[in-house]
């Protein structure tokens, strides 16, 4: 009979001997002798692990936070359930899990953490993949609103990532953060000025054309990041501070980076 060639399952308890299919689980965790009928093709030792949360810190590391109680490791089969919360924040590369499964919430926290799936990243309908807000290293400056600041970014190397109608990976404002409004000055990024504003992609605008001393012309600043691959976050917008009224700029949109060794598959949502 036809063959059922299957990738990343959990398989437990199942009899397929007198299946016509003859059933083959590849990359997949099970054991032949609990699941008569089956053939198994690189073995994984891992196992289910839900998001539960139960330890109140949110952090991914916690091992209270997961049932079975314990830091996800190499082959597990993670979910975030919906209305959960799940932060991570490693810093480096996870495990490599075997699936990914959220409903929930998942905040990437941190430039260099990678969450390393072999199998698929999945977010469901009313599941979030994002990351946390860019931080001010400093305090901004009065003549300008330019600060270093330091970014996290969603980050992920995976077999496949499937988004469902109504899932989202959200980089809304994660980029450079908004000018304060305590001032009137260009946004946040590489090249601002006290007169100029950031240059993502292409060159920023001036907010005067000339220099009131000198009558000189305000040179745009130069384009950061390619605009073809881009791999740095947005630059924000202006802020206004004038008569009373304190307009705060948009920050900017985040980074999104997926390594996929299969398909990406979007019906839902990526904001930016």
């Amino acid at each position: 009979g036809a063959q059922a060639d299957l990738q990343y399952l959990d398989v437990d308890r199942s009899d397929a001997s007198e299946s016509p299919l003859k059933p083959s689980a590849r990359d997949s965790v099970g054991d032949k002798e609990r699941n008569p009928g089956w053939t198994f093709v690189n073995i994984k030792k891992g196992e289910i692990v839900t998001w539960t949360g139960e330890a109140g810190d949110g952090d991914w590391a916690t091992g209270g936070n997961w049932d079975p109680a314990g830091t996800p490791g190499e082959s597990d089969m993670l979910t975030i359930p919906a209305g959960q919360t799940a932060v991570l924040g490693c810093g480096e590369d996870t495990p490599e899990y075997l699936l990914v499964d959220c409903a929930g919430t998942l905040v990437m926290s941190n430039w260099t953490t990678r969450l390393c799936v072999a199998g698929d990243v999945h977010i469901y309908d009313g599941g979030v993949l994002t990351c946390a807000d860019a931080i001010l290293d400093g305090p901004v400056m009065e003549a300008s609103s330019y600060v270093n600041q330091t970014f996290s970014r969603v980050n992920v190397s995976c077999g496949s990532l499937t988004v469902d109608a109504g899932g989202t990976i959200d980089l809304q404002l994660k980029g450079w953060r908004g000018a304060p409004g305590t001032i009137s000055c260009p946004g946040n990024g590489p090249g601002a000025t006290a007169s100029s504003g950031p240059a993502h992609g292409g060159h920023g605008g001036s907010y005067r054309w000339t220099e009131p001393a000198s009558g000189s012309l305000v040179p745009m600043p130069l384009p950061y990041d390619d605009p073809a691959a881009p791999v740095q976050p947005g630059s924000s917008g202006a802020s206004y501070h004038a008569n009373g009224n304190n307009c705060r700029g948009s920050s900017g949109g985040g980074v999104l980076r997926v390594e996929a060794s299969g398909t990406v598959t979007v019906n839902g949502t990526i904001t930016a």
